[in-house]
């Protein structure tokens, strides 16, 4: 794609979401979150919070790895269980629509 036509394209891009953005009144977007907060106030809390942590640059590089291999490590450990139950009930233990039957 040549340098104009990309630039051209994103000129587009930007032009659609000003104009998106134009018509969006602020007032129905302050009462759909205070709607939505007092439904949930506890989700509404928890979001703020998370929210606040990575504004104020609470996820640094090694939280975020640390994160992912907390992650990583569930993930592996429920898959290997889970290989290992296959492979040791072989078939021989009835399955769930077996036994509700």
């Amino acid at each position: 794609m040549e340098k104009g036509a990309e630039t051209s394209r994103l000129n587009d891009i930007d032009g659609g979401v000003e104009e998106a953005l134009a018509r969006i009144d602020p007032g129905q977007v302050v009462e759909a979150v205070s709607a939505f907060t007092r439904e949930n106030p506890h989700t509404a809390l928890a979001a703020a919070a998370g929210i606040g942590f990575l504004l104020g640059g609470g996820l640094t590089p090694r939280l975020l790895g640390a994160i992912g291999l907390f992650a990583a490590r569930q993930y592996f450990r429920e898959t290997l269980r889970e290989s290992l139950h296959d492979l040791i009930s072989d078939g021989t233990e009835p399955s769930r629509e077996t036994m509700s039957r």
